[in-house]
C-alpha cells in the first residue's frame, strides 16, 4: 500500500503538470483571474475572488497498525465578497464548501467536511493604512507570527475562524493588538457557531526595530473553558490557562539569521495547576543569494509534559490553537505538547516556479509518564505506566511546489515516520507513511 499512495500522489502531480503545459503551449492562456473580468462590472466600492483547491492524500500504518491505510480526495471552495463604501471601512464576507470523497473511518472528521457555510463575515476600520488605530469585527481569522499557537490552520479542508473583536494600533517602530474571541466549532449538520464558554484573549505587541536587523515580538495569551474540563482526580471544573511568550527574530550576518520563541505557562485546570512551558529555536544558513544555491536550517523545539497522573500539577504544555501542519513533521503525529524534536532541512529554489525542501526530524518524549500528542494536541500514544525509552521516532520528509501560472499552484509531498522504542511499546510498531498532491486555483 505505501508504493500504492506514492504512486497516485506523484502520478497526479506529473498529470497536472503535464495538462497545464500542454494547454498552454497550445492555447492562449490568460494570467488575469476571472474575478478581475467580473469585477471590471461592478461598483467600485464592490470586489468579488475566490479559491479552490483540491487534494488527495493518503496514509498507510495509521496510528502504528499495520495494514490500516486510507486514500481520499478533499476538494474545498471559497467565494469571497469585500465592500468598501469607504477608504477606511471594509465589509469582507467568505463562504466555504469542504467535501471529502473516498474517506473510510466514520464519522467524518470535521478537518475534512462541512458543507456550504459562512466562514467568514466581519466589518474592518482602519484609521490609515498600516498607521494609527484599526478595529475588525466579527467571524475572521486569527494569525499571530508564524502561527505556533494562534493561526487559521488552512491546511484542514475546513480550516478555523474566530468570533472576535480586535483593536489595533500601529507606528513605524511598533503595533499592538488586543483582542477577544471565542473558536468557531465546524458543524456540518447546522450553521457553525461558537461555544459558549469556551473563550480566548490575547495582546500582541510587535517591535521591529527594537536593534539592528532584530524583531522582538511579546504576547500574552488567556484561554478559558467553563466547566467542561476534567482535573487529575475527575472532578469537573473550569480552566484558565495564561500563556506569556517572546520571540526574537533576527540576523548575525548577512548569511545566518536566527529565531528564538520562549513560552511560560500558568493557571488552573479544574481543581489542578498549570506549570508548563515551551521553546522554539532556529539558526537558518543562506549559502548564496542565488536562487539555484539551497539553504541550510536547524530547528529545536521542546514542550513540557506531565510527570505524574496523580501530583494535581498539569505539566503538559497546551498549544492552544495552532497552525500545527507541518511544525514537528509532515505526518502531523507530533504537536507542541510533551516532546523534543531536532530538525535539520534545506529548501532549495531549483526554478523561478519550483521550490523543494527535504527535511529530518528526530522526535522524544519530554516526560515517559505522559504520552505522544498529534499536531491537533489529542493524545495518539501512551504507556500507562511510563515507557521505557522516550525516543519516539525520526521522520523524512520532501515536498515541492510549482507555480504552474499566475494563481494556480500544486504542491505534493512525502512524509515516513520510522518508529523508535516508544512507538513500538505503545503501538503496533508500523511505519507511518504520507503522501499528497494538492491544486490551490485563485480566481
Amino acid at each position: 500500500m505505501n508504493n500504492l499512495i506514492t504512486k497516485l500522489a506523484f502520478l497526479f502531480l506529473i498529470v497536472i503538470i503535464y495538462v497545464s503545459e500542454v494547454n498552454g503551449q497550445t492555447q492562449k492562456v490568460s494570467s488575469t483571474p476571472i474575478s478581475d473580468e467580473i469585477n471590471k462590472e461592478l461598483p467600485k466600492w464592490l470586489s468579488f475572488s475566490g479559491e479552490y483547491r483540491l487534494r488527495v492524500e493518503g496514509f498507510s500504518g495509521i496510528n502504528g497498525q499495520r495494514n490500516r491505510d486510507d486514500l481520499y480526495s478533499l476538494s474545498r471552495i471559497r467565494l469571497d465578497l469585500t465592500i468598501k463604501p469607504t477608504e477606511n471601512l471594509k465589509i469582507f464576507l467568505q463562504a466555504q464548501d469542504s467535501r471529502v470523497f473516498g474517506f473510510n473511518s466514520k464519522p467524518t472528521p470535521t478537518i475534512h467536511a462541512n458543507s456550504i457555510d459562512l466562514r467568514q463575515a466581519y466589518i474592518e476600520w482602519q484609521q490609515k493604512s498600516k498607521v494609527g488605530w484599526s478595529v475588525k469585527a466579527g467571524r475572521q481569522e486569527l494569525n499571530f507570527g508564524d502561527q505556533r499557537l494562534i493561526g487559521s490552520l488552512n491546511w484542514t479542508n475546513t480550516s478555523r475562524t474566530f468570533d472576535a473583536i480586535k483593536i489595533g494600533y500601529s507606528q513605524k517602530n511598533y503595533g499592538l493588538e488586543v483582542f477577544a474571541s471565542s473558536v468557531v466549532n465546524v458543524d456540518n449538520t447546522v450553521f457553525d457557531r461558537h461555544r459558549d464558554g469556551k473563550n480566548l484573549y490575547g495582546a500582541y505587541l510587535k517591535l521591529p526595530k527594537i536593534a539592528p536587523k532584530t524583531t522582538l515580538n511579546t504576547y500574552l495569551f488567556w484561554k478559558t473553558e467553563r466547566p467542561l474540563v476534567r482535573s487529575e482526580n475527575g472532578l469537573i471544573g473550569s480552566a484558565n490557562i495564561v500563556t506569556l511568550g517572546t520571540n526574537l527574530i533576527g540576523a548575525l550576518n548577512p548569511k545566518i539569521n536566527y529565531e528564538v520563541d520562549l513560552m511560560l505557562q500558568r493557571g488552573s485546570f479544574s481543581t489542578d495547576d498549570v506549570r508548563a512551558y515551551a521553546a522554539h529555536s532556529k539558526i537558518n544558513y543562506t549559502f548564496s543569494k542565488k536562487e539555484n544555491i539551497p539553504t541550510l536550517f536547524v530547528e529545536y523545539n521542546h514542550a513540557s509534559g506531565d510527570a505524574s497522573p496523580n501530583d494535581r500539577v498539569r505539566g503538559t504544555f497546551d498549544q492552544l490553537f495552532p497552525t500545527g501542519h507541518a511544525k514537528y513533521g509532515l505526518t502531523d503525529l507530533v504537536g507542541l505538547r510533551n516532546m523534543h524534536d531536532v530538525w535539520v532541512g534545506s529548501v532549495w529554489q531549483a526554478h523561478k516556479k519550483l521550490k523543494l525542501q527535504l527535511d529530518y526530524h528526530s522526535i522524544w518524549l519530554a516526560k515517559r509518564r505522559d504520552g505522544l500528542y498529534n499536531a491537533g494536541g489529542n493524545l495518539i500514544a501512551r504507556v500507562a505506566m511510563g515507557a521505557k525509552s522516550n525516543h519516539v521516532a525520526q521522520e523524512i520528509d520532501i515536498r515541492a511546489t510549482y507555480n504552474l501560472r499566475p494563481g494556480v499552484d500544486l504542491e505534493s509531498g512525502y512524509g515516513r515516520w520510522i518508529p523508535g522504542d516508544f512507538w513500538k511499546e505503545a503501538t503496533m510498531g508500523a511505519k507511518v507513511s504520507f503522501a499528497y498532491s494538492m491544486l490551490t486555483y485563485k480566481f
